[in-house]
This record gives C-alpha cells, sequence and structure tokens, in this order.
C-alpha cells in the first residue's frame, strides 16, 4: 500500500460499536465543520430451515460506507468505509477513507489528501476525550 492510501485509513484504539460510532461521527462533523453521512446495509435470518437442527439467528452487516463533505469552501468531500471485524457492528475498528478502486494515489487532490488529515486528527482527539 502507498504511503498516500495509509493516509487513508484512520485506525481506531479500541473497536466501537455502532451506537458508539454515532458520538464519534457527531464530534468529526462539529469538529470540522461537515456533513457526515452514512449507511450500513443489515441483515437478519430467524427461524427454523429445512435442513437445520433447532432454532436458527443470524445477523451480518456489509457495505459501511458512506461521505463526509466540507460545508464551506473549498467543498472538499470524499467517500469512506467502517471497517470491522468479521462485519460485526460491535467491533467496528477503523475508517478507510478515499475508496475509489478507480484511483491512483496521485490522482487524489491535494485538499482531499488534507480531508484525510483533519478527520485522523479529530478521530485522535475523539478517542483522547472519551474512554472506552
Amino acid at each position: 500500500m502507498t504511503q498516500t492510501l495509509e493516509k487513508a485509513v484512520i485506525k481506531f484504539p479500541w473497536n466501537l460499536t455502532i451506537h458508539q460510532l454515532e458520538g464519534l461521527t457527531n464530534y468529526i462533523a462539529r469538529k470540522l465543520r461537515c456533513l457526515i453521512n452514512y449507511d450500513f446495509l443489515y441483515s437478519r435470518k430467524a427461524g427454523y430451515e429445512y435442513s437445520s437442527v433447532g432454532f436458527l439467528k443470524e445477523e451480518s452487516v456489509s457495505d459501511m460506507t458512506g461521505r463526509i463533505s466540507l460545508s464551506a469552501p473549498p467543498f472538499t468531500f470524499d467517500r469512506f468505509k467502517f471497517i470491522s471485524k468479521a462485519q460485526d457492528l460491535s467491533r467496528i475498528s477503523s475508517i478507510q477513507l478515499g475508496i475509489y478502486p478507480e484511483f491512483e494515489p496521485p490522482d487524489y487532490k491535494p485538499e482531499v489528501v488534507q480531508l484525510w488529515d483533519e478527520t485522523r486528527k479529530a478521530v485522535s482527539d475523539y478517542f483522547e476525550e472519551n474512554d472506552k
């Protein structure tokens, strides 16, 4: 992974639940004066299947993606995804910004890389101010 793309991954000191994630994203939005929106594709299955023994219960999460947009000039924005352990909503471990597979590292504008740096700083500040 190139140095530019390594800057796009922001690892958390500890895992967050989906409910704790709300506190983090609110903090980032206030700190950067930006808009953050994200979606989770959540699926749940419960009941009895023909070949199963006993009650079956499965939950999974996929496609945890979003967008961060500065609300003032230069109106920079970027897409991101949340990374979790085994698609578990109670173990969200990082944010990966710059999820454009068609881009090469030189294609990222300096203001987008600056947004990554500012987001990283806000995440760091959040964890310094909040306990597990």
